[in-house]
């Protein structure tokens, strides 16, 4: 069954922290609104410190915002947690299980699913041939090369079949090849 696209929609979000020397609230987004279309590929650009990663994290639901609503299609899911929302993201450090071979790291995201094992199998031996690690399911990460793991981390993303997939990645760290 083909899985439906959904878009994403930002309504008036704020991200608010307080600074720790001063006491004082900042805004690390404030106000923002935006709708991203089913199957579009959009960047946010702007200088370190924008808010450009911490709106990326709210969508996947590792922060809340302080004011406004996310939706996944029709969905508010504010008040879901990451593992309940339809989103996967790739992370600028990769986040990859250190004390897991390739296999387990790309499994990982099915395994938490409670997907069937023989299924497991297929979906990452499949998404391990499209990002050209096949034959290094058995390796640890340590024994990989930078893009060799950034490879891993986006298979892991990429496995899960995800409505959104979110790269907090300069575009200009991505392998060529990708």
């Amino acid at each position: 069954m083909e899985k439906v696209k959904k878009g994403v929609r930002l309504e008036h979000i704020s991200k608010i922290y307080q600074d720790p020397k001063t006491g004082k609230d900042f805004y690390a987004v404030k106000d923002t609104s935006l709708t991203i279309e089913p199957g579009s590929f959009v960047t946010l650009l702007g200088p370190s410190g924008c808010g450009k990663t911490t709106t990326l994290r709210m969508i996947a639901g590792f922060e809340s915002p302080d004011e406004g609503e996310i939706y996944l299609g029709d969905e508010a899911i504010n008040e879901l947690t990451p593992n309940k929302r339809d989103t996967a993201m790739v992370f600028q450090s990769y986040a990859l299980l250190p004390h897991y071979n390739v296999f387990d790291n790309v499994a990982y995201g099915l395994k938490l699913r409670k997907v069937p094992k023989d299924e497991i199998k297929e979906r990452v031996m499949r998404i391990l041939d499209l990002v050209e690690l096949t034959g290094m399911e058995g390796r640890m990460t340590n024994q990989l090369s930078g893009g060799q793991q950034q490879r891993v981390a986006l298979a892991r993303a990429l496995v899960i079949e995800p409505s959104v997939l979110l790269f907090d990645e300069p575009l200009s760290n991505l392998d060529a090849k990708l």
